[in-house]
């Protein structure tokens, strides 16, 4: 997927498990953008949350397994230009199960306007 740095990131998630939408009810589900898939965590670029005050907002009903996505553009700045990052998706389900929904890379294009106010 292309993005532009710099530019605030908004997207859906949509959860499904043999093809029913997946109950999200008390669930925590994070999304996680690195340089290498085999880094740590604590190496990560971008790491949003649905808990308190991170960026994934799950979506009413939770049973609708739908979320939100939102990482703000001051984050976004961070990523490097004419690079390929890799990211995932992973959902902690309330009885602790983990599963990653899914994984991509992301390829950074530069930005042209730099500015934020006129």
């Amino acid at each position: 997927m292309d993005i532009f740095r710099g530019d605030t990131f908004i997207g859906d998630i949509i959860i499904t498990k043999d093809g029913v939408a997946y109950d999200l009810s008390g669930a925590t589900l994070f999304f996680t953008v690195k340089a290498s898939a085999l880094s740590p965590d604590s190496a990560a670029v971008v790491r949003e949350t649905s808990g308190e005050g991170g960026g994934i907002s799950i979506t009413d009903p939770p049973t609708g397994g739908r979320a939100a996505l939102t990482v703000a553009a001051s984050v976004m700045e961070k990523l490097i230009p004419n690079k390929t990052y890799q990211f995932d998706i992973q959902v902690v389900d309330l009885s602790g199960a983990v599963f990653t929904v899914e994984t991509g890379t992301l390829s950074v294009l530069a930005d042209i306007t730099r500015r934020v106010s006129v």
